[in-house]
């Protein structure tokens, strides 16, 4: 289990998300493949929608196959994606790649925490969870700041170099999940029947806790603001006319202040306490409505573009820290026997909300200029996060005498089962 510990940070430099790709894609897809800004969009959409679709296959697979070949697969069809990419020129088949990827980030979503959570417990370091986690994210945005510089440069040598170099980057992250050692679990072996059995309970004994209602939902809310942001800042500049390296350079600042993030996430944490989300969200939604107003006066667009680059680098802080935070919440007081079920939720919550914001951000770029769309999105989305928070308020972060009788009873029967 030694090694699994030490060779995760690596594995997720590769593997937590696609580099080279996002500092040129929206690049890549209008230039190269002549599509619209809101074309474009409902890629986002897409890969949510399928997301959803392929929470629990996903969890079902995992659970019959175990969290390493359910790894490997996962960054063998993030690499399919990427092949996808190269050869297609239909926006039909993009979306088909969107699908092939959304599966692929499931099986890896379903089972990269649990696995490496559960190689910490097996060496009783459960605790260096959130630090192994942190680590792997911050050698990821801090390689992410110098692949986003090259891809603009490749770009402009060659187009498909980008994704070229993404497609090697995924089969790192395959190779490194290959070398893991096993973990076994008796569950691998249960019946279709049984692990669906299985899985109606967990899903019951996760929903009867009101501190989970509140963090779903949240999770469902701000990554779908996070999602919806991602679209936005990649139209906000291409509608500015920044160039390949421009983008290069912009997202390579993006990714070291990302890194920045996952670094002082601890630091956050400690210093907001119980209003750590509450502040992430509100800020990072008035960051977005401040970039819409300034887009829609009359300014040259080297001083947008500039006010974007600083504005938007400011949300990095927060997305850097807010997944490692976030993760921390929802798989306190777990067991192994719902953890993935649990992370299945979560991610399904986490894409439910990207699809409805995307797709809403697509038909707002498809009528608006994008100084607007960033200022109706900020304000409408900045209404429903205070309600969401509302709501949170007297069910999360609380002193543990101020749960309800149930939440305090499910936290102490998990925590008893945890330490048998």
């Amino acid at each position: 289990m030694e090694k699994n510990v030490k060779l995760f940070p690596f594995y997720k430099l590769f593997s937590y998300d696609i580099l080279f790709y996002y500092a040129i894609n929206v690049i890549f897809f209008s230039q190269s493949k002549g599509l619209s800004l809101s074309e474009i969009a409902l890629f986002s959409t897409a890969y949510s929608i399928a997301a959803i679709v392929f929470q629990i296959p996903a969890a079902i697979i995992a659970e019959k196959l175990g969290t390493k070949l359910s790894m490997i697969i996962g960054n063998i069809l993030c690499l399919t994606w990427g092949l996808n990419l190269i050869i297609s020129n239909s926006f039909e088949l993009f979306i088909i790649g969107e699908v092939i990827l959304a599966l692929g980030f499931s099986l890896k979503g379903v089972t990269e925490s649990p696995f490496l959570l559960s190689s910490l417990k097996k060496l009783n370091r459960a605790d260096e969870f959130a630090k192994t986690e942190s680590k792997g994210s911050v050698l990821y945005f801090l390689i992410e700041a110098i692949a986003c510089i090259a891809a603009g440069y490749l770009y402009k040598a060659n187009e498909y170099l980008p994704i070229i170099f993404a497609c090697i980057c995924c089969l790192i992250s395959t190779c490194i999940a290959f070398s893991f050692n096993k973990i076994n679990k008796s569950a691998e072996t249960v019946s279709s029947q049984k692990y669906f059995s299985d899985l109606k309970a967990g899903f019951k004994y996760i929903f009867k806790s009101k501190r989970l209602h509140a963090l779903l939902l949240f999770t469902c809310v701000f990554y779908g603001v996070i999602s919806s942001c991602n679209v936005l800042m990649k139209s906000y500049f291409a509608e500015f006319g920044l160039s390949p390296e421009g983008f290069g350079y912009v997202y390579a600042v993006f990714a070291i202040f990302a890194a920045l993030g996952s670094k002082i996430q601890n630091i956050l944490e400690k210093k907001f306490k119980n209003k750590t989300l509450q502040f992430f969200s509100t800020t990072y939604l008035f960051l977005v409505i401040t970039a819409g107003i300034i887009a829609m006066f009359n300014f040259k667009n080297n001083v947008i573009i500039n006010a974007g680059i600083i504005l938007f680098a400011i949300q990095q802080i927060f997305k850097g820290s807010y997944r490692i935070i976030i993760k921390q919440y929802i798989t306190r007081y777990t067991t192994s026997t719902i953890r993935s079920k649990l992370m299945s939720i979560y991610y399904l919550s986490e894409h439910l909300g990207a699809a409805i914001f995307t797709s809403l951000i697509s038909v707002l770029l498809a009528n608006f200029k994008i100084g607007m769309t960033c200022t109706i999105t900020g304000f409408l989305l900045f209404i429903i996060i205070l309600f969401v928070l509302q709501f949170m308020e007297s069910r999360v972060g609380l002193s543990p005498d101020k749960y309800t009788t149930r939440d305090r009873i499910d936290l102490l029967e998990q925590t008893n089962a945890e330490q048998k």
